[in-house]
């Protein structure tokens, strides 16, 4: 028999070896090429020891106040306001066709405390004092649409320390033609002792008038704010919706209210800002100056008819 040709004789021998024909160990890829043994730092930072210690260190302390920034953003508190009325003007009332407004300006004083560990500014604050009637909060005077001496332009705030209480302005009037700031006048008048009959007869309405003038909410001042924009941290905007100032153990670390510090917890009463005689007199007592603004809001509604 004759012997297989040399081809058939291969491919019997790489059969039995299991490995291909002309195979070697020589013919395996190896990684010898140079970027391939780069550890990432060789690939990436410079050779340079200097400069590459720097550029390390510049992304640990980017990454150190990434991470400063959002503890400070997410964990800021709010702005805590102490307002009272400090001084009334003198007693005297004038009309202005549907409106009854105070002759001489009265004065309020506020301070405001910054918990944070940075800076704020607040622009163009507007300051409204209300207080509590039968129908609900109910306006008194306000720094809005009154002469520069009443506006807050810029009030910036330091970090963790407080405003020393500053006195301002705040303007004293009632459009009778105004459905709520006719209640107010009506609620004022009769929770300084003016006899709900007394009042002109689109005003009284005993559905409006406090029911109980000795109950302890009755005629609370309530303090309102609205700012045009608070800035906080690098200058993000952090600015409440305008809303009441509400007490500092309802609010906590919610820096979307306005706050009233802890010493400011108990609100003034209407009565012993406006009417401090008729508490110490027998229910029935109306001040002189009490009695010129009821007569002043009957002649208005008489002679307007727009009371309301």
């Amino acid at each position: 028999m004759s012997a297989a040709p040399p081809d058939v004789e291969q491919q019997r021998t790489a059969l039995a070896t299991d490995k291909p024909a002309g195979s070697s160990s020589n013919d395996v890829p190896r990684l010898t090429d140079t970027w391939q043994r780069k550890s990432l730092a060789d690939r990436y930072l410079p050779a340079n020891r200097v400069v590459r210690y720097l550029c390390l260190g510049t992304v640990l302390a980017v990454i150190v106040f990434l991470i400063t920034f959002l503890v400070l953003w997410f964990t800021a508190k709010p702005l805590y306001f102490g307002l009272r009325i400090t001084s009334r003007a003198m007693q005297r009332w004038e009309r202005d066709r549907t409106r009854v407004n105070a002759v001489f300006p009265w004065r309020f004083e506020m301070n405001v405390f910054n918990d944070n560990a940075f800076g704020v500014e607040i622009q163009d604050l507007i300051v409204t004092a209300k207080f509590t009637a039968r129908v609900g909060h109910v306006p008194f005077g306000t720094t809005n649409n009154c002469n520069p001496a009443c506006t807050i332009t810029s009030l910036p705030v330091q970090a963790r320390y407080p405003v020393a209480p500053r006195t301002y302005i705040l303007w004293v009037g009632w459009d009778l033609a105004d459905r709520e700031q006719a209640a107010a006048v009506a609620s004022l008048l009769f929770l300084c002792g003016v006899n709900a009959t007394s009042l002109p007869s689109r005003l009284n309405n005993p559905a409006k008038l406090p029911a109980n003038v000795s109950e302890p909410d009755a005629g609370l001042v309530q303090w309102y704010l609205d700012a045009r924009r608070v800035s906080g941290l690098f200058g993000l905007d952090m600015t409440p919706p305008p809303d009441r100032v509400q007490n500092w153990t309802e609010v906590r670390n919610n820096k979307a209210v306005w706050a009233g510090g802890q010493s400011y917890g108990v609100p003034d009463s209407i009565m012993e800002v406006v009417c401090p005689e008729s508490l110490a007199e027998p229910r029935g007592y109306v001040p002189p100056h009490i009695l010129q603004l009821a007569n002043l809001t009957r002649t208005v509604c008489e002679e307007t008819g727009k009371c309301r």
